[in-house]
């Protein structure tokens, strides 16, 4: 079925430990982020945004809000700073088709950092772009990645929390086209090895292999891990509310 989050089964990823860097530099220049999900959407709040992954501090990432009438708008978000450092958030916002509220779909958010540019996609459309020419991005070197909501840290306003089921996900630091995600993303098995111990990996000859944060199936997870395929020592872990091994 894949990975349900939901108020009480949330994941992220700690930017500490001997394997950070990876994750504090992520998202200082070019990215990619590509998720397929279902939205559960009776167990979402009414006007309430929910993220379905973010970094947060000034939360950043794919969110869903859900409306009176039970309309869902899907968004992609950002923060920047403008040069006399004021927050300028930016974000594109589209209506999910009826049709598809109890589909999995595909999100897909890249950002260009020599055009200074973010495309943002919808089941392999373009539904906006975002341009933050003249502008900073935010920091967020020490920041969280989050599965499932906005944040666990703050308080009880910017925690954020959706209900989704994760199907795959995957993300790179570097802008790659949206034909080379599809094809990792349909190629990937091909690409797979496994350990001694069963749990799959993927080999060199992987597409962008060395500039990937993690590659998610949601198929193998303990207690308090989910595996990722990059083998990077990387790893969402399960969100226990005062724990201190972060």
């Amino acid at each position: 079925m894949g990975l349900i989050t939901n108020k009480d089964n949330i994941y992220v990823i700690v930017p500490y430990g001997d394997n950070s860097k990876p994750i504090t530099s992520f998202m200082e220049k070019s990215f990619s982020i590509f998720v397929r999900a279902k939205i559960i959407s009776e167990e979402l709040p009414f006007n309430d945004d929910c993220f379905m992954i973010s970094r947060n501090g000034k939360h950043a990432g794919i969110t869903v809000r859900k409306f009176d009438d039970n309309e869902l708008n899907f968004g992609f978000a950002y923060w920047f700073k403008d040069e006399d450092n004021n927050d300028i958030y930016k974000n594109i916002v589209f209506l999910l088709p009826s049709k598809l509220k109890t589909e999995y779909n595909d999100y897909v958010m890249r950002c260009n950092h020599i055009k200074k540019e973010f495309s943002c996609y919808f089941n392999k459309k373009l539904v906006g772009t975002i341009s933050y020419d003249g502008l900073v991005k935010e920091d967020y070197t020490n920041s969280f990645i989050w599965f499932g909501c906005g944040s666990m840290t703050g308080n009880v306003n910017t925690q954020g929390i959706g209900s989704f089921i994760f199907e795959e996900s995957f993300a790179i630091s570097e802008n790659v086209d949206l034909e080379i995600l599809y094809k990792m993303k349909d190629n990937h098995k091909t690409h797979t090895t496994h350990l001694s111990n069963g749990l799959p990996v993927l080999n060199d000859e992987m597409e962008f292999k060395d500039k990937m944060l993690f590659y998610l199936d949601f198929k193998n997870k303990s207690n308090y891990k989910l595996w990722n395929l990059v083998f990077n020592g990387i790893y969402p872990q399960f969100y226990i509310k005062n724990n201190i091994y972060y």
